[in-house]
């Protein structure tokens, strides 16, 4: 199976849990990362991602959102 995700990370109480999390992230990709989410509201997760036209692009959970600021590169 191919999709557009390119790096999953994933913060979580412990690293053990973090890992787990950001290998089935990258399994499943994007849309099936954000509904598993969507439901342990513990782990929360930023991703890089490939759009349509082939763009990187940049998306992080409502709880990490909130905790950093995203820098848009210049190139």
């Amino acid at each position: 199976m191919r999709h557009s995700l390119l790096s999953a990370s994933v913060f979580a109480a412990d690293c053990m849990t973090a890992d787990a999390y950001a290998t089935a992230f990258m399994v499943m990709g994007l849309e099936k990362a954000r509904e598993v989410l969507e439901r342990e509201k513990d782990l929360q997760a930023y991703f890089i991602y490939s759009d349509a036209t082939g763009a990187l692009q940049t998306w992080a959970s409502p709880g990490l959102s909130e905790q950093i600021r995203l820098v848009e590169s210049k190139e």
